[in-house]
């Protein structure tokens, strides 16, 4: 049927008409519509069920997509007999694009064999779409919770499943027009249908909150003690979509992981602002097959052996291939300046496999919250420093062009290159809209590169410093197209940070112009 022909029920409402507050009984559920949804014979539900936990799943799953189902956290309000008002917590299951006539659904706590379950029986494609509403008992309030659904077509020859994890919300806080910033706790949900990638949801924040940024990261839990983040990431926030959604390609790791997400915020210092974190899910990837394992053995180990050989034969060292470590110091002159910064910043991570680090959200997940301390220990562990021209549009202005940083930052930077046993790389980097002048005077008389023409010249000299032989400098102009996040990379996934340099160019090109008539008159 055309999308542009109004059906006669253009949506099924499953809701939860009656509910009974007991841990294995959250919610109950009925069809109802424009027309009496059973005797019209579209849809048929059976009644919930709390014996199901032995439903199985993940099996002759045919990789088609039956429909898509999106996850949404609600409140619904109440009055007891004295008219006093109490808040519950629902959770909204919207689908569409329906193309399965059979559907289960099971509700269950993480780790735990309690469930509560319902199946969906559709008897033609006459419908929209399905929203099945599910109010939690308090009980359940914080808890870690996970969602299966298996959906089959008419004869059964197409099967699609589903898996998500969320923890239930507080239901006095996710209600962005009645709670603070940094007490609105959004809801999250992560779908770990598929070992190979992982997909996080959550809600675009509102208009009133001026939030531009999520820090969004990937965490493996080691143990209940010792965690480390594999992924960190700036999202900024969409004008377009309901939903925020990253993807993590997770087809390499095997353990147990969570996904946080924080409001990326001026006012939310400190981790005084609500973070959303997943409960912990389990990816194994491991090879089973001994014949893989000899696969790869022959495929990677035999050419990694002449590659240690070759290395040693050269440099007498094998160059390292742990990602770098790089600090950032800027100064944030202008909100597409720093937008730019954020972008350099996504790009070096995603692309680059540096790990760069800024003031603005780094400091947010360190062990001190006092800017001078936290510069002092980023100096200690870091591999580069790294120094971003800033552009200013006061003429007094020349001489302090970092008035506004940290004088730490400057003054361990001003040590570090005085120091001849430092083994720190210094540089800086001069952007498009930027001149010399826009370098502090103590990174006056680093290295200088210009982005984006240096970017495999500033890749290189991050891993590498500067090698002064022939040979090195021939292996440089032969493999420079081979380093990860360089021109070749820039050009096919740099989109982001070339329109971040732009709309910054734009900017420093409005104000140079205010200056100079406000010079003139």
């Amino acid at each position: 049927m055309s999308r542009n022909v109004v059906p006669v029920l253009i949506l099924l409402i499953v809701t939860c008409t009656s509910f009974v507050c007991t841990e294995r009984n959250w919610c109950a559920s009925a069809c109802t519509g424009k027309a009496s949804v059973k005797d019209d014979g579209r849809c048929a539900i059976i009644p919930e069920m709390t014996d199901c936990s032995d439903w199985i799943f993940k099996s002759n799953i045919t990789n088609v997509t039956l429909g898509n189902i999106f996850l949404n956290s609600f409140t619904s309000s109440s009055n007891d007999s004295n008219l006093n008002v109490s808040k519950a917590n629902g959770l909204n299951i919207t689908i569409s694009n329906i193309k399965f006539h059979y559907l289960q659904l099971q509700y269950k706590k993480r780790l735990t064999t309690e469930a509560s379950c319902h199946v969906f029986n559709i008897s033609y494609h006459s419908i929209d779409g399905i929203s099945h509403n599910c109010i939690w008992p308090e009980a359940v309030v914080g808890t870690a919770m996970e969602l299966k659904y298996k959906a089959y077509n008419s004869d059964t020859t197409a099967v699609d499943e589903g898996h998500y994890i969320f923890r239930v919300p507080n239901p006095n806080r996710i209600e962005p027009e009645n709670t603070s910033l940094r007490d609105w706790e959004f809801f999250l949900y992560v779908d770990i249908s598929d070992s190979s990638h992982v997909t996080v949801r959550w809600p675009v924040p509102p208009s009133h909150f001026h939030v531009q940024y999520y820090l969004l990261q990937f965490v493996s839990e080691k143990s209940e003690t010792s965690v480390q983040v594999l992924e960190s990431h700036l999202v900024h926030v969409s004008k377009r979509r309901k939903q925020e959604l990253y993807t993590f390609e997770t087809d390499s790791l095997t353990g147990k992981f969570y996904i946080s997400v924080e409001i990326f915020h001026k006012n939310c210092s400190g981790h005084s602002c609500y973070v959303s974190r997943s409960p912990v899910f389990i990816i194994d990837n491991e090879f089973k097959s001994p014949l893989i394992i000899a696969a790869i053995g022959i495929l990677i180990l035999l050419p990694g052996f002449l590659y240690v050989f070759h290395s040693w034969r050269r440099f007498g060292a094998l160059p390292s291939h742990k990602a770098p470590v790089v600090l950032l110091i800027y100064k944030r002159t202008m909100d597409t300046h720093f937008r730019v910064i954020v972008a350099l910043v996504m790009y070096l991570r995603r692309y680059c496999h540096i790990r760069a680090l800024i003031e603005d959200f780094d400091i947010l997940s360190a062990d001190t919250q006092d800017s001078s301390s936290w510069y002092r220990e980023a100096f200690s562990r870091v591999d580069a420093v790294m120094v971003i021209s800033s552009p200013h549009h006061m003429e007094n202005d020349k001489d302090k062009a970092y008035y506004n940083v940290n004088p730490a930052a400057l003054s361990i930077l001003e040590e570090k290159s005085k120091d001849a046993a430092c083994t720190l790389k210094l540089l800086s980097v001069i952007l498009p809209y930027c001149n010399d002048k826009d370098i502090p005077k103590e990174a006056q008389d680093l290295p200088k590169f210009r982005l984006p023409q240096d970017l495999n010249s500033i890749l290189w000299f991050i891993r590498f410093g500067f090698r002064t032989s022939c040979f090195s400098e021939l292996e440089f102009y032969l493999f420079q197209s081979q380093i990860n996040g360089g021109a070749c990379d820039y050009s096919r996934y740099g989109k982001f940070l070339r329109d971040a340099v732009v709309d910054a160019n734009e900017e420093s090109r409005r104000l140079w112009a205010m200056l100079s008539e406000a010079q003139r008159v």
